[in-house]
């Protein structure tokens, strides 16, 4: 199971994924139209178990503050990012996480579907 798991929010909601390259645990994915985060790390070509519709504690980069309730995005390359043009929703920020320095962590309630779904 991925160390960045907080809580999950229904039992199950685990599917299982072909990677297209290789892959860490913890890591966002998007897969058809679904958002989640890889439980184990893996290969190309292996199959990998992606939580969807759970908590998980996610890198944001330097720069990027998210209040408590906020929107998360993805850029098509896999970068957190408040900004929703052109970027796939991905969840909400479940505790506020200032700016700082450096690569730091916010947490994401993932919403499970990605409307506008690209694959990183």
């Amino acid at each position: 199971m991925a160390a960045n798991l907080i809580r999950s929010h229904r039992d199950g909601m685990i599917i299982d994924w072909t990677a297209t390259a290789a892959v860490t645990s913890g890591s966002l994915r998007i897969v058809g139209t679904a958002v989640g985060v890889c439980q184990i790390a893996g290969a190309t070509g292996d199959v990998i178990p992606v939580r969807i519709d759970a908590e998980h504690t996610l890198t944001k980069p330097t720069g990027v503050a998210f209040g408590q309730g906020a929107a998360v995005y993805t850029t098509s390359s896999g970068v957190l990012t408040g900004t929703d043009v052109a970027n796939i929703y991905v969840g909400m920020c479940s505790v506020a996480a200032t700016s700082g320095a450096g690569l730091t962590d916010v947490r994401v309630i993932l919403k499970g579907a990605a409307p506008n779904a690209l694959t990183i």
